[in-house]
């Protein structure tokens, strides 16, 4: 049998990083990713089509992870989506701010790009 196609919504500022996400994610699993450049886009693209799960990148330039997170949790659409927060700080304060956001992991970076997808699964009971 075929497994069900899980929809990602990948959100980071970083094209080239974000190419790379995608080829994993989709390589590695069958998994249909859609990827945004901004917190903006990525609340419009959650609101109309919402996704199986989001993958958030904390630093953007017009929403930051942060502002995005209030504004997912606050919309009736999107508040049970669960959310991987991407983010370069390992410093706890950070990792705990987030996890208040009752967000379904925090995957540090730099990540393995081999293992991501696994990662991922995990962190969403998709195994």
């Amino acid at each position: 049998m075929q497994p069900s196609t899980k929809t990602i919504l990948l959100v980071d500022d970083e094209p080239h990083l974000s190419t790379v996400i995608k080829t994993c994610l989709e390589t590695l699993k069958p998994w249909q990713t859609i990827t945004v450049h901004s917190g903006t886009a990525a609340l419009s693209q959650a609101q109309i089509n919402p996704p199986d799960a989001i993958l958030l990148d904390i630093m953007m330039p017009d929403m930051n992870g942060e502002q995005l997170l209030q504004a997912l949790r606050q919309s009736e659409t999107t508040h049970s989506i669960p959310v991987i927060i991407f983010t370069a700080s390992s410093q706890h304060q950070t990792v705990n701010k987030f996890l208040e956001y009752e967000v379904a992991g925090v995957i540090p970076k730099p990540f393995n790009p081999l293992t991501l997808a696994e990662q991922i699964a995990q962190l969403l009971g998709w195994i």
